[in-house]
């Protein structure tokens, strides 16, 4: 979907490259086809022998390192395209890692995060499931070990690219002692056409999987009838999915998360981004406890950071790339 703030993005992002923005590197681009949702369109990229420079240059070598080593698959147009760095301007992945894979292993800024969302963490856990070497307080492209949402691959499903992963994930623990599980969903450029993801063949798969599993969720309210419904309209479609895949990874105890830990999702769509926020804003509506739920945009997300002397180059770079 072609929105006025995908437009002013894709200009922005062109006229860094041509004019040889210093936090890309000098990398130089081209035009290319890429698949976004069922459509083709044109974008401005980084040729592929410098698409590393996509990244942060204060990130690069680290971010690189922590997917090869976490057997994590890049974001791709499909299937067949090499498991490396995406060198796509707009891509949603590369923007979360520009901006929280810097901070990952600083509880300090972790937490001033979370409580710029709500005030009330006192810790942040190290989570468990990355390589060693790679463990800090976020992780990236999470996945449930169960596939709950019966996906393709069965247990041999991958994170990152083609599965529902989970863009970037927190465990922290608030005053009075509760865990809880924050799934981060990372937005950039993305909005959707009105298409109804429980009709066809596939439609009536979804159908299959995911009434039963949003019937027996403690999180997700019930419907009398599920076609047609706003779970299978995105970008609601993504995070019911998320939410069942954090809800039922509590329920089997994975990575020794307590079953009784709270969720806050987290929900990061820039400001500019109007029409992606008007289409997942009646999620609230969907959960039985609305406070579960929380829509801000990256620039307010860095807000209790950003006067930190260490970060003062990354969030310079945020704000020429992103934030303008």
């Amino acid at each position: 979907m072609k929105t006025a703030y995908k437009i002013q993005q894709e200009k922005l992002q062109s006229k860094l490259l041509k004019e040889k923005y210093s936090g890309l590197d000098g990398a130089s681009g081209k035009i290319c086809k890429i698949i976004e949702g069922k459509t083709l369109r044109t974008s401005k990229i980084i040729d592929d022998e410098q698409a590393e420079k996509n990244l942060f240059r204060d990130i690069r070598h680290q971010a690189i390192e922590f997917f090869e080593l976490n057997h994590i698959d890049w974001w791709k147009p499909d299937e067949e395209w090499p498991n490396k760095v995406s060198g796509v301007l707009l891509s949603s992945q590369i923007s979360c890692l520009n901006h929280l894979f810097g901070i990952r292993q600083d509880k300090t800024a972790v937490l001033a995060l979370l409580n710029g969302i709500k005030p009330i963490f006192e810790d942040v856990k190290i989570l468990p499931f990355d390589e060693d070497g790679t463990k800090a307080y976020i992780s990236f492209e999470v996945i449930s070990k169960m596939n709950v949402l019966g996906e393709k691959g069965g247990y041999g499903v991958k994170r990152g690219a083609f599965y529902t992963s989970i863009d970037a994930l927190v465990w922290a623990v608030d005053e009075n002692k509760n865990n809880w599980i924050l799934p981060i969903e990372w937005k950039y450029t993305e909005a959707y056409e009105n298409y109804d993801l429980s009709v066809g063949a596939k439609g009536k798969t979804r159908l299959g999987i995911y009434s039963m599993l949003i019937d027996d969720s403690q999180h997700l309210i019930s419907l009398p009838e599920y076609a047609k419904s706003m779970y299978f309209k995105e970008p609601i479609y993504q995070l019911m999915r998320q939410m069942l895949n954090v809800e039922y990874m509590l329920r089997y105890c994975e990575y020794g998360w307590p079953k009784e830990a709270r969720i806050l999702q987290i929900d990061v769509i820039p400001d500019g981004n109007v029409e992606l926020r008007a289409q997942a804003r009646p999620y609230v509506d969907l959960l039985k406890n609305p406070s579960e739920y929380c829509m801000i945009s990256p620039k307010r997300l860095f807000e209790p950071i950003i006067e930190i002397t260490k970060y003062q180059d990354l969030c310079a770079y945020l704000n020429e790339r992103y934030w303008q």
